[in-house]
């Protein structure tokens, strides 16, 4: 699962995780920022990157079977609602590879990841 989160600090999005999950810590010695917590006893790995495609975005992406959420667009939900900023993430439909859903206060709507500057 990943979500994109415009001028979002590494710090910032460490502070949300420690919200959602257990036990988490920065894994040291790791090229990309790499967290490691639990969720209902589950491991849940995750990496933090700031500027993707060298743009204001950054990408938080979730390595695990078991997660808070069953869907990223429910993922983006929780990240704007602790963030303040908005969300970004691919909607799962194959046919439609380029549709996204952003969340901002004024709720959730699709958009067109070919129209995102990321």
């Amino acid at each position: 699962m990943e979500i994109y989160v415009p001028h979002l600090s590494e710090s910032d999005a460490a502070a949300w995780l420690d919200d959602v999950l257990e036990d988490l810590t920065k894994q040291p010695d790791v090229p990309v920022a790499t967290y490691r917590g639990t969720y209902e006893g589950e491991p849940v790995t995750v990496q933090i990157t700031e500027h993707v495609e060298g743009g204001d975005y950054t990408s938080v992406w979730f390595n695990a079977e078991a997660l808070p959420w069953s869907r990223a667009s429910a993922c983006a939900r929780d990240a704007h609602a602790h963030t303040g900023r908005p969300a970004v993430c691919y909607v799962e439909d194959p046919e439609a590879p380029w549709k996204m859903v952003r969340v901002t206060d004024a709720g959730a709507e699709h958009v067109d990841a070919r129209e995102i500057a990321f």
